[in-house]
């Protein structure tokens, strides 16, 4: 038994040992369209699955679910009497209301969210809880003052404390500062 768990004969530390192990081609292997392909799938690959979940994914299985609970409604009004059917009316809304929510996408985002005039009871909000353009509105505006590596903390503490005096600690020593105010030590 070789050491790595895999018996006699099998595939060694390396990736290619491993990949010929369970039958997958090398990366030489491969014809050279699919290495393009997959260079250009390893530079873009693509949604998150945060996204592809919200933007995509979940309009099928909200969907579904607003089915079976319409379904449902459907057979207990066969069961109690038409008067359920008000309850599927009530339900169709609460999907309808539910899915605007959620999904609503303005044909022009040149108007504006807060000047723009809507019925609240159709459209609940200005654009959907899980759309791109809810995703780019909640990202915050960059700080002023910021740098690739977010906002320098010595002017962070600036504000907090005022300037720094422009004296070196070996004229600190001396007697060249400031006192320092009362209150602070």
């Amino acid at each position: 038994m070789a050491t790595d768990g895999f018996p006699e004969g099998g595939p060694s530390t390396s990736s290619g040992g491993k990949r010929r192990w369970f039958g997958l081609p090398s990366q030489s292997d491969l014809p050279p369209e699919v290495r393009e392909e997959m260079e250009l799938a390893r530079q873009d690959p693509g949604p998150t699955w945060r996204q592809w979940f919200f933007f995509s994914a979940a309009k099928w299985w909200l969907g579904l679910a607003f089915l079976v609970v319409d379904v449902w409604i459907l057979v207990s009004a066969l069961t109690y009497g038409p008067l359920t059917l008000l309850l599927l009316v009530v339900a169709v809304y609460a999907e309808i209301f539910t899915w605007q929510y959620l999904w609503h996408r303005p044909e022009g985002r040149s108007q504006s969210a807060k000047g723009a005039r809507r019925m609240w009871w159709i459209r609940p909000v200005a654009v959907g809880r899980w759309t791109p353009e809810a995703e780019e509105d909640r990202v915050p505006a960059p700080v002023s003052g910021a740098t690739d590596h977010g906002p320098d903390p010595r002017e962070f503490l600036q504000d907090i404390w005022g300037p720094r005096p422009a004296v070196g600690r070996s004229e600190a020593r001396r007697g060249g500062a400031p006192a320092p105010p009362k209150g602070r030590t």
